[in-house]
Formats: C-alpha cells, sequence, structure tokens
C-alpha cells in the first residue's frame, strides 16, 4: 500500500515526532513503515514500541515482522507501559523481580482496609468507590490532589495503602512505571536498551506514563507518539489527551505532523463529525479530507419512544439481511445496550458483543432470572436483587439474606415468617411492605400456569421504577419468557443453558456487532446506528460535555457508509444538543406515535 504526502513524512522524519492521525488515516500501518524504515536505516537502530495492552503490541511486532523481515523484527521490544517498565527493573536486577506485584484483587483488598482506615480517623462518609477513584487520579498525576478531594483524606488513604504494600514487599501496577521514572531521573534505573520509542495512542496515556516516555527522551532516545486527542475519551482513566500531547510535544520539540486524509469515513460524515468536534476549545485544529469516492449517507431519525427506535432499528438491519455489509448499534450505556441487546433477541438475530455474556446476565433479563432461580433453585441473590433494586438498603438486603440462606433459600422464610423484619429500617419495612404481597404471589403462582408466575414476577421488576425497569424492555422479556415452552423449572434451566452458549458465541464474528461507544473505538464497519442521541446519556451527566463530544465524534467515525442518529422523545428529556452541533437540528425521518 502506497503511501500518502502526509504518511511518508511522518515516516521518514528526523528526530522526536508527534503524529496526529485522524480517524481512519492509517495510523498503525504509518507507525509499523516508520518502524521498518528507522531498521532499515540503521542496523544499530534498536526500537520500543509501546502500546496498552498486550495483544496490540503482540500485533505490532508480527506486523513488523511481516513488513521489515524476522531479522529486523528482533531488534524490536514491544509491550504495555507496565510491561516495559518492568523489563527495567529485570535488567537492573539481573533478571530477579526485587518484589512481588500486587494482583487487582489484592489491591481491591488494601484499599479497603485504607478506606476503612480514613473512615474511622477522620469520621467521614467518603464512598469506597470515589475514594478509589480519587486514590487514582493522585497516582496518575503524581502526586497531584484532585480539586474537588478532601487533600488530606485522600493523602492518609493512599499513606495508608503504601505502607500496606510496603510491609509486605509488593508494589501495584502504577508503582511500577512510577518508580521507573523516579530511577530514571535519579539516574539510578537505566531506560530500555533502545535507540527510538514509538508510542501508540498517545492521547490515552496519563501524566506519569508520560513522564515515563519523557524520561527516556531525556537519556536521547527518540520518541514518536502517535494519536488523536479527539479520539481521547478515557478522562475518567486519568487520560490526559490533547494537554498530554502537547506537553510532550513542547516538552522534546517534536516535529507535529497531521495525518488528515481518511480512508474509511465518506464525505458526508466526516462534514457531520468535522462540524461536532470543532466546537470543542481544546485541541489540535484538523481539515479531514476523505479518499472515499462515495458521499456516504446521514440520518436523523426520530420516535415517540425507544420501543418505536427499537423497532425501527430491527426492521431497518434485517431489510438488508441479503447484504454483506457490516452493521454496529453503538449505545452510550450498558443498561441502554442491554435493552436494545434484549430486543434483537427477542426477534432473532445473530450478533457479537452485547452486554456481559448474556442478556440474562443483569438488568431487567436478570432480574427476571434471579427470581426465577429463587423458587426453583433457592437463588439467594435472585431472590433479594429485586429488593435492591426497589430502594431498600445494603443492610435490609443483607438481613434478607441471612434468614434466606438460614432457610435453605426457601422463599417462605421471608413471605410467610414477620419476625424477620423487627431489625428492619422504617425506610427498608416500608419498601419490603410494598413487595411482600408480590413475593408471596410467586409462591403460588409457581403452581400454576408459566405465564402466571411470569406476571407475578414481572410485577415486583416494575415496583423498581421506569429507571431501572424500563416498561418497553419488561414487556420484552415477558414477551420473551411466555414464548417458552415448559414449567418455570425447565425455562430457568433452558436459560442458564442458553447463557453458557451465548457466552461463547457471543465471541465469535456476526454481520451484527452491539457495542457500547467506549467499545466501539478502533473498529470501524460498514453502517453505525448511533442509539437514543438525547441530553442524559449523550451527553451524559456524569461525564463532561467535552469529553462526552469525543466519545459521540468516535462513534460517527466508526461508519464507512452510512450513519444513522436516533432520537426517542421523553418528557423528562430533550434531544441532544450534538444533534444540531453536528448539522441535523432536523429528523430526515421521523415516526409518529401509533
Amino acid at each position: 500500500m502506497a503511501l500518502n504526502p502526509g504518511q511518508q513524512r511522518a515516516v521518514d522524519a528526523h528526530g522526536h515526532c508527534l503524529i496526529v492521525a485522524c480517524p481512519g488515516s492509517g495510523k498503525t500501518h504509518t507507525l509499523i513503515e516508520r518502524a521498518k524504515h528507522i531498521l532499515t536505516l540503521s542496523a544499530h537502530a534498536q526500537i520500543g514500541m509501546v502500546t496498552f495492552t498486550r495483544a496490540a503490541a503482540e500485533e505490532m511486532r508480527s506486523r513488523v515482522a511481516n513488513s521489515a523481515g524476522s531479522s529486523a523484527a528482533q531488534r524490536v521490544l514491544s509491550g504495555t507501559f507496565h510491561q516495559l517498565a518492568l523489563k527495567q527493573f529485570e535488567v537492573y536486577a539481573n533478571g530477579k523481580r526485587p518484589f512481588t506485584i500486587a494482583t487487582e484483587a489484592h489491591s481491591d483488598v488494601l484499599i479497603t482496609k485504607a478506606w476503612e482506615h480514613v473512615v474511622r480517623r477522620f469520621r467521614t462518609r467518603i464512598k469506597r468507590h470515589d475514594l478509589r477513584q480519587q486514590m487514582a487520579y493522585v497516582k496518575a498525576n503524581r502526586g497531584h490532589i484532585p480539586p474537588t478531594a478532601d487533600g488530606e483524606v485522600v493523602r492518609a488513604a493512599l499513606d495508608h495503602y503504601q505502607a500496606q504494600l510496603r510491609a509486605q514487599r509488593m508494589l501495584d501496577f502504577d508503582d511500577i512505571i512510577e518508580y521507573a521514572v523516579q530511577g530514571m531521573q535519579a539516574g539510578a534505573l537505566n531506560p530500555l536498551t533502545v535507540t527510538h520509542l514509538l508510542v501508540d495512542e498517545a492521547q490515552d496515556a496519563d501524566q506519569m506514563q508520560i513522564d515515563w516516555v519523557l524520561a527516556h527522551a531525556d537519556r536521547g532516545i527518540l520518541v514518536t507518539c502517535v494519536g488523536d486527542d479527539d479520539q481521547s475519551i478515557y478522562q475518567f482513566r486519568n487520560a490526559r489527551g490533547y494537554d498530554g500531547m502537547m506537553h510532550f510535544a513542547d516538552y522534546t520539540r517534536a516535529e507535529q505532523i497531521t495525518l488528515d486524509t481518511t480512508y474509511r469515513c465518506p464525505s458526508a460524515i466526516v462534514a457531520h463529525a468535522s462540524r461536532l468536534i470543532r466546537n470543542n476549545p481544546a485541541r489540535i485544529p484538523k481539515r479531514i479530507t476523505s479518499a472515499s469516492s462515495s458521499r456516504g449517507i446521514v440520518e436523523r431519525r426520530d420516535f415517540p419512544n425507544l420501543a418505536a427506535e427499537v423497532a425501527d432499528m430491527i426492521r431497518v438491519i434485517q431489510a438488508d439481511a441479503a447484504g454483506d455489509q457490516s452493521w454496529a448499534v453503538l449505545a452510550r450505556t450498558r443498561g441502554l445496550l442491554r435493552a436494545i441487546e434484549t430486543a434483537i433477541y427477542s426477534a432473532g438475530i445473530d450478533y457479537s458483543g452485547g452486554v456481559d455474556g448474556s442478556i440474562w446476565s443483569g438488568g431487567v433479563p436478570g432480574l427476571m432470572r434471579g427470581l426465577m432461580g429463587s423458587v426453583v433453585a433457592g437463588d439467594i441473590v435472585g431472590a433479594t436483587m429485586p429488593m435492591a433494586a426497589c430502594g431498600m438498603t445494603y443492610e435490609g438486603v443483607n438481613s434478607a439474606r441471612t434468614v434466606l440462606h438460614a432457610a435453605g433459600g426457601n422463599l417462605a422464610a421471608i413471605t410467610r415468617n414477620k419476625a424477620w423484619v423487627v431489625s428492619l429500617s422504617e425506610h427498608d419495612l416500608d419498601v419490603w411492605q410494598n413487595l411482600q404481597p408480590a413475593y408471596a404471589r410467586l409462591l403460588t403462582a409457581v403452581q400454576e400456569e408459566p405465564a402466571a408466575f411470569i406476571s407475578a414476577a414481572a410485577s415486583i421488576v416494575a415496583m423498581s421504577g421506569d429507571v431501572v425497569a424500563d416498561p418497553f424492555l419488561l414487556r420484552t422479556v415477558v414477551e420473551i419468557l411466555n414464548g417458552m415452552r415448559g414449567s418455570i423449572r425447565t425455562i430457568y434451566q433452558a436459560i442458564e443453558q442458553a447463557m453458557r452458549q451465548q457466552k461463547d458465541k457471543k465471541q465469535n464474528q456476526s454481520r451484527l456487532a452491539l457495542l457500547t461507544l467506549h467499545a466501539s473505538k478502533g473498529l470501524e464497519f460498514d453502517n453505525v446506528w448511533m442509539a437514543s442521541m438525547r441530553e442524559g446519556v449523550l451527553p451524559h451527566t456524569q461525564s463532561p460535555v467535552v469529553e462526552e463530544r469525543r466519545l459521540c465524534y468516535v462513534g460517527m467515525t466508526r461508519s464507512k457508509h452510512r450513519l444513522i442518529m436516533s432520537y426517542s422523545a421523553s418528557r423528562e428529556t430533550r434531544e441532544s444538543v450534538f444533534l444540531s452541533e453536528m448539522g441535523l437540528a432536523d429528523a430526515t425521518v421521523s415516526v409518529a406515535q401509533h
């Protein structure tokens, strides 16, 4: 494949280099060709290639071998930041690792102990999850306390956590890079034995990883960073995005080269996506051109509700069943994706991806499955999850589980025995008094026709409210269950078997992929349908709007031909501001309420 002028310039660049690679611009091909060029120029060249996953690192090295030859590939060291930093320590210690790496599970235990410590010491009400995120921020940003955090509490928790690690002669994954940076900066640890360092997906690097790269530059290693600030969607993992890429460029005085020709997206999609992303203030300016001969199709479809939106989605995809083009349905949240997946599963459409291993693993389908399991298999978790969904506190749910455990999972222990509710708070008692008749009905309905039990279970799930139990999703699940033959025990066993089979099947490729927007990054499809473009979903309320705009941009630029943006009306929310920003203020297809 011949290189275009921008790609050739990136391949031939001398010194430090920042390659800004737009979606579908041949980023990986260019990076491989640059590695080949460096290896060919000098027999003494040694290259380190840095990626964010082991699979990507292995693919990079394999592609270099295919392009430059296996002999040249022997001079390539590829790996993740953590893998390569570990190699530095192993070289320093003559192949012996001078510490043990804490597993994620072990780190989790130590974080819990640190949380308990600060709760006792400061009498704080900080949630464990929030403290964990703040501790991760501090480590990724090399000691900088987040502006919204209680610095004293976070620092005390981090000190307690690190003291536990030291006492066990352990490092966690963040420590590995931090100590490597400190060692290189102090001259006590050698950098990688390479002449060049190529960093992929540079926009996803956090401050600690950037400093690790710069520490290599300080030791005379020539660094190439490749990335796209407009595709930085991991701020919640402390990715530095635009700021990190500019910091690298300014610090090293790197030559900046933009790959602005996309071989994926046609001009219509480029136009709308570019119009959207220009609304972000801090970004590297780009003028993307399309090499595609097709103009492409961009549509906005409006619907009165989610049920109509998904029904039309299924109709359009099924109408194209005879073709060989790929489709992707992209959703902002796992909850929305589960609702779509459940409807597509019900329609009998083959697909890959989706949420977890099966539609039955959580959400409304999982609650229904759990209630079936509670009466036919003594599933204690399945019996109590609807209580939590309806607002019962952890203490109340735990009380119910204790009683059920003592009774071997027999649901009658909580529906007929009133003694256990004495320990419940006033709030939990109110929740249970609303649920108790419906739970009691389960025990009688299981002796009747399956439809009676399914209806009783659905009435419990519906009590969790529309946010948890979307009416459309609940109706779809009820229709699936009513369409299955046999007793409730037979249906439950069939679901358990289907879960095992579906988990294996979903790993395989299919013409239709169901993905979250985050999971779609790095992929491409002929046709893309982005669902539920409304405020609160995309942009999401719990993420900065600039990050959400980049996420929307990533989703749009997965398409090679047709892009559909759909919006279903709601009394609570209005259409996404992104629709007007991208030039789709009006619908191209509108479905009226029936």
